[in-house]
């Protein structure tokens, strides 16, 4: 029995799919109905939907979060994920908090005191 999930691009042309795609349009449209269009932004943050991985989507969707105006806290759960859904979640993070985002900015300070806090695995920081 496998608990995998398994990734399917939605339609390209709704918003959900343009969404996984990273394009604008997807943006766009995500501004006309923000509650319903965050579930979308949220998994784009969750599951890479990059087929190639070379472009920066994370900057696409921390301005999504932005412009929507989202809440980063379901962003900020995700740490607790799998390393790359973890990587995506604090590159997004990093750039909601300069960007004057205070509730990501605290939970990018509370995952690095959790992560290098007394019980920390200890070891190099690349492996």
């Amino acid at each position: 029995m496998s608990y995998e999930y398994e990734m399917a691009y939605a339609h390209p042309d709704s918003v959900e799919g343009l969404l996984q795609r990273g394009r604008g349009l997807g943006a766009v449209r995500a501004l006309q109905d923000p509650q319903d269009s965050a579930v979308f932004v949220y998994d784009g943050i969750r599951h890479d939907w990059r087929w190639d991985g070379t472009d920066d989507r994370s900057l696409y969707l921390a301005r999504v979060v932005r412009d929507l105006e989202l809440s980063p806290a379901p962003v900020m759960y995700q740490p607790a994920g799998d390393e790359d859904s973890s990587l995506r979640a604090c590159e997004v993070l990093k750039l909601l908090a300069p960007a004057g985002s205070d509730e990501a900015r605290e939970g990018l300070r509370a995952y690095v005191r959790c992560t290098t806090g007394p019980a920390a695995p200890r070891g190099r920081p690349d492996g």
